[in-house]
């Protein structure tokens, strides 16, 4: 059984409007999320996971892309690909 509304807006801060969140979830929904590794990897990057389990679980086809490139170029984690990849 897929998730609700109501468990989707747990623990979420601001949506443009409960509506056209609740129009989007009942039809095929595409999500996306991107974030460039700037660090190791952290309790922290649990919620947002959690989020985007939420989301599948409420139907919607999430794409999750790691700006890998992004983090070599700004020299994140000393601009070392295989720390960045990992």
């Amino acid at each position: 059984m897929g998730m609700g509304l109501k468990e989707v807006l747990m623990g979420v801060e601001e949506v443009i409007t409960k509506e056209e969140l609740a129009e989007a979830l009942s039809e095929k929904t595409k999500g996306y999320i991107g974030f460039e590794p700037s660090g190791l990897v952290h309790i922290g990057w649990l919620i947002w996971a959690w989020k985007v389990q939420d989301l599948v679980e409420a139907g919607v086809d999430m794409t999750v892309l790691a700006a890998t490139w992004h983090a070599w170029i700004n020299d994140k984690l000393g601009g070392e690909m295989d720390r960045i990849k990992a």
